[in-house]
């Protein structure tokens, strides 16, 4: 039955609603479209809105433990580097060592051969002194606390890995080179440098002291070597991390962008739709508001 009321356009009204609704859709669908965000404020989803967030922040801290793994990784390399010259250094004074447990050597040879293992040890020293990372020294026995944040919670146990023990002091004295007084068993120990060699003078005067001097150079090597077996465990340990964390975030990354981007396919099928629908609820609401004027009609 048609309704040909005058103050109350009831076919207008209909077509204006979903006039507004399909303009609202192509709004809705062109935003989505060109921020390619399909949940970019709590209105449009509250909780996959407040989801993406958390997210976000996880996402957030695990790329800064990332960081800090990273970071860790490259101050392990700089004391393998350090370590590397100074076993360098310790190989060299093996071999004069061994040159000098002979004694086919002058008391002027000894004296040569002295005076290099004096500069090789004093340059270990330096070594073991001068290496830092960002102001933090490696070798020099100072750094007592060095750890790494390596995940995103505050429980040290499951987050934190601590380095300290890589970063032990490789100085001549610390390697136990000189300096150390043997009492058991007792026996000769060069108990300073200039013990060594000092002014053409060596302590290390005959084949039985070059002997113990020997073996208290086998000691520091294989000191050394433990270090750096830790230093390389450690590597391996915050690789490891770093890989795990890498893979969380991109777990992440990817969760969040199935939940807060736009699926552009289906946000253009969603506006040609929509715009369609908006053209058609346009005439109709065209003709809708003619439709009443054929009321006039009636009264002529």
């Amino acid at each position: 039955m048609p309704l040909n009321f005058i103050n109350t356009n009831i076919n207008a009204l209909k077509a204006l609603k979903t006039l507004q609704f399909n303009t609202q859709r192509t709004t809705q669908a062109a935003g989505q479209i060109a921020s390619g965000f399909k949940v970019a404020r709590s209105s449009d989803d509250a909780s996959a809105y407040s989801i993406s967030q958390r997210m976000t922040n996880e996402i957030q801290a695990s790329s800064r433990a990332i960081q800090n793994v990273q970071d860790g990784t490259s101050m392990l390399d700089v004391t393998e580097g350090a370590l590397s010259t100074v076993t360098d250094g310790l190989q060299r004074i093996r071999e004069l060592a061994v040159q000098l447990s002979s004694d086919l050597n002058s008391s002027e040879q000894r004296g040569v051969l002295a005076q290099e293992i004096r500069s090789i040890v004093e340059d270990v020293n330096r070594r073991s002194a001068e290496a830092q990372f960002n102001g933090v020294k490696l070798l020099d026995g100072t750094t007592t606390e060095a750890r790494i944040q390596a995940g995103i919670g505050s429980d040290p146990a499951s987050n934190t890995i601590d380095l300290t023990t890589a970063f032990a002091n490789s100085s001549g004295t610390a390697l136990k080179l000189y300096g150390t007084a043997y009492t058991s068993p007792a026996r000769w120990s060069a108990m300073t440098l200039d013990d060594i060699y000092n002014n053409g003078v060596s302590q290390i005067d005959s084949s039985d002291k070059a002997l113990l001097f020997l073996q208290d150079t086998d000691n520091a090597i294989k000191q050394l070597n433990t270090q750096r077996a830790t230093v390389g465990a450690f590597s391996n340990q915050l690789q490891r991390a770093g890989d795990y964390l890498e893979l969380h975030v991109n777990n992440l990354s990817g969760s969040k962008s199935r939940l807060v981007d736009t699926d552009v396919a289906k946000a253009s099928a969603e506006y040609t739709q929509a715009q369609v629908l908006q053209n058609a609820a346009t005439a109709i609401l065209s003709q809708a508001n003619v439709q009443n004027k054929n009321v006039l009609q009636l009264l002529q």
